[in-house]
């Protein structure tokens, strides 16, 4: 971690080799908050799942902790069978509540979920990613197969 003038420019706060922190222009202060949210919220998103078998099912490649319009946001790499790219998790900490941003893999804004819950967090995620509300197995296992091909394919 390099300070210059009380500002983070570039680093990593944790000790796990598999997420990282990268922030810009933030004082030590911030980043600090930063992470104890975006650890918080790695929690609730993992706890607010059916099981963890939902969690690994997104394909979770990498977790970053940031600022997203100046909320402290989890970052995830997801390669879902409907989604993939990132998946934000950002705390709007004036309503309590949390906003979910799918972004391609060019960091293009794909679609924007507002106002959710803590406990809603895992389904909301899963059906963006994963496995659409109200789908059925059948319909769940034809999505999985073509995923599956295409994976093959590259």
């Amino acid at each position: 971690m390099r300070l210059h003038n009380n500002q983070m420019v570039t680093g990593r706060l944790t000790t796990s080799p598999s997420i990282k922190i990268i922030i810009m222009e933030r004082n030590l202060e911030e980043i600090k908050r930063c992470k104890a949210i975006t650890d918080i919220t790695l929690a609730q998103v993992k706890g607010s799942c059916s099981s963890m078998f939902v969690f690994y099912s997104w394909g979770v490649s990498k977790l970053l902790y940031s600022f997203y319009n100046e909320m402290p946001t989890l970052q995830m790499k997801v390669s879902g069978a409907i989604h993939k790219g990132w998946v934000l998790v950002s705390l709007n900490e004036g309503k309590d509540l949390y906003e979910i941003r799918l972004l391609n893999n060019r960091k293009e804004l794909k679609k924007e979920v507002i106002d959710i819950y803590a406990d809603q967090l895992g389904s909301i995620i899963d059906s963006l990613v994963e496995r659409p509300e109200g789908c059925s197995d059948e319909y769940y296992q034809k999505l999985i197969d073509i995923d599956n091909k295409k994976k093959h394919l590259v």
